[in-house]
């Protein structure tokens, strides 16, 4: 019966962020159209940086806020670097003259592995931020799977 409430629930509340997730992304779309365009990882810096402090969080969070910041800039920085040289490397061996398949794929793997971990910066950046502003980040279906006793089996009595 439990399974059956949760089935239920689960697909009502995926109807409802269907509709509510296609608002939410032309609301995205028409933001985008007006949003600032940074050239360059120091221009996005300097802007986030007074996004934050014009912000109305507390002193103590700015302060938090922009050391996240600053981290995550130099360690994306750093990341991004590598994925140029292998770019660079990419490159050269498809346009070299003894092509090997076998090390650019090896080149690609580490492309990917390195923007995979860039990637994961942002959102563990993102994570943290939404930690300092006290932002609730608890996700709605492992919400709903507490309110019915999922985690436990069913356990009914």
């Amino acid at each position: 019966m439990k399974f059956l409430i949760l089935v239920t629930a689960m697909v009502a509340a995926s109807g409802c962020a269907s509709s509510s997730s296609k608002k939410i992304d032309q609301d995205l779309d028409a933001r985008l159209q007006s949003a600032p365009t940074a050239s360059n990882s120091e221009e996005f810096g300097k802007s986030a940086r007074k996004q934050i402090k014009e912000s109305t969080a507390s002193s103590e969070q700015k302060a938090k806020l922009l050391q996240l910041q600053r981290n995550t800039q130099d360690q994306s920085i750093q990341l991004r670097e590598q994925s140029y040289k292998l770019r660079s490397l990419l490159i050269q061996d498809l346009a070299a003259k003894n092509y090997d398949r076998d090390e650019v794929e090896a080149i690609k793997d580490r492309l990917k592995k390195i923007e995979d971990q860039r990637l994961q910066l942002i959102y563990t950046a993102m994570d943290q931020a939404s930690t300092i502003l006290g932002h609730d980040l608890v996700d709605q279906n492992v919400q709903i799977m507490r309110t019915f006793d999922f985690e436990g089996h069913g356990n009914e009595e």
